[in-house]
């Protein structure tokens, strides 16, 4: 199907999916493997914008990106460092502000649409977010079909 000029239909058919392996224990308490399909990218405004999904899994967060993400399937759970947390389901829409610092659960598999702005610098990897570490070093986790680098998120998340 043709989209009228400067519009982009969310079709994942056709594209291939990013797969991204993460496994480094500091960042979560079960490896993983999500899936994406970035639908747009203007790294100019340090804007992305696609479709993600993966399984169950905890992982520590520290965002210095704003992200709008849609839920399509599943449920997922945002814990702040106070300890504060919110569920969010299939139909809720909701922004992770720069500056969240936590812990992002997905409950169950989670199928989400995504719209990241990071303050006009290039996004690192394939997935929904561009990943960040207190020291700035780079960790490379695990892709299939991209080739992107990904850099580790914050370490020490707290194991169940």
């Amino acid at each position: 199907m043709k989209n009228p000029e400067h519009v982009i239909g969310f079709d994942t058919a056709g594209i291939a999916p990013c797969e991204t392996v993460v496994d480094d224990p500091a960042a979560v308490d079960t490896p993983y493997t999500s899936r994406s399909w970035r639908q747009f990218e203007n790294s100019e405004k340090g804007a992305s914008a696609g479709i993600w999904e993966a399984g169950p899994h905890k992982e520590r967060c520290k965002c210095d990106y704003d992200e709008l993400c849609h839920i399509l399937e599943g449920d997922v759970r945002l814990t702040d460092a106070a300890g504060t947390s919110r569920t969010f389901g299939a139909g809720d829409s909701f922004v992770v502000a720069a500056g969240f610092d936590g812990i992002w659960e997905n409950l169950t598999d989670v199928r989400k649409v995504f719209f990241i702005l990071s303050s006009g610098r290039a996004l690192s990897g394939c997935g929904s977010v561009p990943e960040t570490h207190p020291e700035d070093r780079p960790v490379r986790y695990a892709h299939r079909g991209c080739g992107f680098p990904h850099r580790a998120r914050p370490p020490e998340l707290p194991r169940r």
